[in-house]
Parts: structure tokens; C-alpha cells; sequence
């Protein structure tokens, strides 16, 4: 387990954010479901992104990596796989998204997954295979001694009509958008207690970008028969990792950041209406000016991601994140995970109903070891809070961050912050 220990700093300079995670997997589903060649640019490789990359050549595509670029020759058709077996590691996007799609291939896939990923809530799709008499087993072996964690399936989609609840997450919801004007037949999809719909938005327009188009709907009607076109596509920069920097800006000092689109369909935007201190300058580049904030108050319903870094800020403001249910659903439970942590600090911090209230306080101070929870985005929550710690703060599983943003801490120290 890497430990990193950072010192209190003062953060000045300028970044550039690395493309979207979430952008970049669907465009490698596109691209690798077109019949020709497609380049992606601007792109960033995390581990998650590679699990899809991987994935998508097993099941016959393509994909060069050529410096920012994915060079990707799509499946010629669903038969021509190199193998049935799959790996996804912690990658939720790269499962969700998959298992729907190798309902078009006539085999059987076992998918292996990591153990924090294989105890995430799955109803959703167990419900749809039995529906559509398929095969959706969950199971565990052993392997010298060490336990590995699979997802078997198989069969085809049979109905012309599929129900999805989107309360859980709205990828499977997108797993199904890029699947069904694939099958030989017209297709609807209805979609109950949608969250994350910007999620859905973005999911819709990249296919039309590759040649599929959908209008959103909560009853989708489907065409079918249809193809994805190749297509060359630059990835913009990522909502989410900016946020982090935002947060960072914002409690410790100014900086600037590249690399963002203003006119995007992310959700994690919304983030702009809240923070004044924030201003666009051009071609993609931000200035965070430091500010105080009064009593704040988020609503997570459609942007749980950010849970985590708005923690860190309400730190410095009081507030209250409304709506947090889905981040149990996370690499950790993220609640319990931003509790047990803040608390270590002193911060007063309560969880009522779907709540979480947290107290402003105005020194951050701790003699504990921070725990990264093995989560991405709590190591990088508590890495920005530590840069205004009283003094030098611990934090264990930096390794967390290959997941999305491997290059985080070399960021955080071109803006000043010491880490060793």
C-alpha cells in the first residue's frame, strides 16, 4: 500500500485537467462498435479506461494506443471475438456498460471483477436476464488460494419491450442505449426513477456522433437494425477530476486550469453555478480565485461524484450534502468512508436520513493515519484538504488513483503542494 505524506502549502500555478473518464468510455464503445476506423484524441489512460480498451479487443476490435491517441478499426461483426473471458477489474462504467452488449455475441462470458465492484448492486440487470430467460450468475472460485469474483452470462435479448430502474446508477440505463439499435428488431426502453440523467444526455450524444440517434425520452422507442458510424472524436476535459481543483483554488489559493470545455454536457458542471470565485477566461482555461463561502447547501440526486471533494469544502463553509444515498454505491461507501475520516480532524460531522450535515471548523488538525478507503476520489478529497492542515497529514492507498487520475499527485505538485 503506497503512503503519501503531505505538508501544508500554498497552491499557485497552473494544470491541465486530463480528458473525461466518462466521455472517453463511450467513445471507445462507439468507435469499437463501428465497422471502420475512428481516431480518439485528447485521450488520458487510467486504469478503468484500459479495462475498457482490453475488453473491446477481446471482443474483436482494434485499439492502438498512439501517444493522446486511440486508434480503433471497430468489430467487424459479433461472432469474431478472441475469447470469453473478461476482465474488468474495479471498473463500474466498463461492466455496466459491456454486460448488455455481449447479449449481441452467441457465447457464453465469464467477467471477472474486483471484490469491491462484485458486491455493488446488480438487481438491475438480474432482473432483465431473467425476463429474457438468460443466464446472470454471480459467483466466486478459488485460485492459489486467493479468492476471484466473477459475472457469468449468456443468451440473447429476446423481448421487443425492457424496463430499467435507474435508481441504482444511470449506466445501466446507457448500457441498454447502446445496445438495442443493434438488435434486428424495434425496441422500447422504459426508464423508472432516473438519476444522473446528464449521464444519459452524454451517452446519447456521442452516439449520434457515431451515427446513432436517439432523443431522450423516460420511454425510449428504438429503431432497429441500425450501425454505428466511425468517426474521429477529441475528448474534452473532466468535470469531476476539475472539481477537485476548484475545491483546492477555492480553500487554499488561486491557480489556473486547462483544459475544460465551458459548453459541455457533463453534469458535474453544475458545479460552476454554485462557485462565483471561479471565472472562464479562454480556450479552455479557468481561474479559482480563494474565496469564503457562507452555510452551503448541494443536492447529490444527479451528481454523486462530487460528494466526496464537497465534504472537504463544507469543512471551511458548514453545509449540508442533500440526497447521498447513492454514495454507498461507490469503490467504498463513500459516507461512512468521508465520516470516519473528517472525524479524525474533529470535524463535527452527522448523517440524518439521507443527509449529511458538517460543521465549519477553523483548524484542520490530526495525529491519525488518513485511510483512502482503496476509493479514488476519497484519496484525492483528503489529499486537497491536507494542503491546509496545521501540519503534515498521512494518507494511506495512494494507489487508488490509477483507477482514474494517475497522474493526480505529480498535479498537485506542479501547483505547489509538497508531497513526499
Amino acid at each position: 500500500m503506497n503512503t503519501v505524506t503531505i505538508y501544508p502549502s500554498v497552491s499557485h500555478g497552473s494544470i491541465t485537467i486530463p480528458s473525461s473518464k466518462s466521455i472517453l468510455h463511450r467513445g471507445i464503445i462507439c468507435a469499437s462498435l463501428a465497422s471502420g476506423k475512428s481516431v480518439l484524441d485528447n485521450v488520458y489512460i487510467s486504469n478503468d479506461i484500459m479495462h475498457t480498451i482490453d475488453c473491446f479487443r477481446t471482443l474483436g476490435a482494434n485499439i492502438e494506443i498512439n501517444g493522446n491517441k486511440l486508434i480503433i478499426e471497430g468489430c467487424k461483426d459479433f461472432k469474431s471475438h478472441k475469447d470469453n473471458v473478461l476482465y474488468v477489474g474495479a471498473s463500474a462504467s466498463t461492466l455496466r456498460f459491456i454486460i448488455p452488449i455481449l447479449t449481441l455475441f452467441n457465447d457464453e462470458f465469464k467477467i471477472y471483477c474486483d471484490e469491491s465492484l462484485f458486491n455493488r448492486p446488480f438487481s438491475v440487470y438480474e432482473e432483465l436476464f431473467e425476463e429474457n430467460n438468460c443466464l446472470f450468475e454471480l459467483g466466486e472460485e478459488q485460485d492459489n488460494g486467493k479468492t476471484k469474483y466473477y459475472i457469468r452470462i449468456s443468451g440473447k435479448l429476446k423481448k421487443n419491450k425492457f424496463t430499467i430502474n435507474g435508481n441504482i446508477s444511470s449506466q445501466f440505463i446507457s448500457g441498454m442505449l447502446f445496445t438495442l439499435p443493434l438488435l434486428d428488431r424495434d425496441t422500447t426502453l422504459i426508464t423508472k426513477d432516473v438519476t444522473s440523467k446528464g449521464y444519459i444526455f452524454l451517452t446519447l450524444d456521442i452516439m449520434k456522433i457515431f451515427g446513432i440517434n436517439i432523443p431522450f425520452s423516460l420511454e425510449f422507442n428504438i429503431k432497429g437494425n441500425n450501425h454505428y458510424s466511425p468517426n474521429d472524436y477529441i475528448i474534452e476535459g473532466d468535470y469531476t477530476q476539475f472539481a477537485n481543483f476548484v475545491v483546492l483554488g477555492t480553500i487554499n489559493n488561486n491557480i489556473h486550469v486547462s483544459g475544460i470545455d465551458i459548453n459541455t454536457l457533463q453534469s458535474d458542471a453544475i458545479l460552476l453555478n454554485t462557485f462565483n470565485n471561479v471565472r472562464y477566461l479562454d480556450d479552455d482555461e479557468f481561474y479559482i480565485q480563494k474565496k469564503e463561502f457562507g452555510y452551503l447547501t448541494f443536492d447529490l440526486k444527479d451528481n454523486p461524484d462530487l460528494g466526496p471533494i464537497l465534504c472537504v469544502l463544507l469543512t471551511k463553509t458548514g453545509g449540508r450534502l442533500c440526497n447521498i444515498e447513492r454514495l454507498k454505491y461507490k469503490e467504498s461507501n463513500r459516507i461512512i468512508s468521508m465520516i470516519e475520516e473528517l472525524k479524525k480532524f474533529n470535524v463535527n460531522i452527522r448523517l440524518i436520513n439521507n443527509d449529511l450535515f458538517i460543521d465549519k471548523i477553523d483548524a484542520l488538525d490530526t495525529d491519525k493515519i488518513i485511510d483512502s478507503h482503496n476509493d479514488h476520489r476519497i484519496f484525492m478529497a483528503m489529499a486537497v484538504l491536507a494542503t491546509i492542515a496545521q501540519k503534515e497529514v498521512v494518507i494511506t492507498g495512494a494507489e487508488a488513483i490509477d483507477k482514474s487520475y494517475p497522474t493526480f499527485i505529480e498535479d498537485l505538485k506542479k501547483l505547489g503542494i509538497v508531497i513526499k
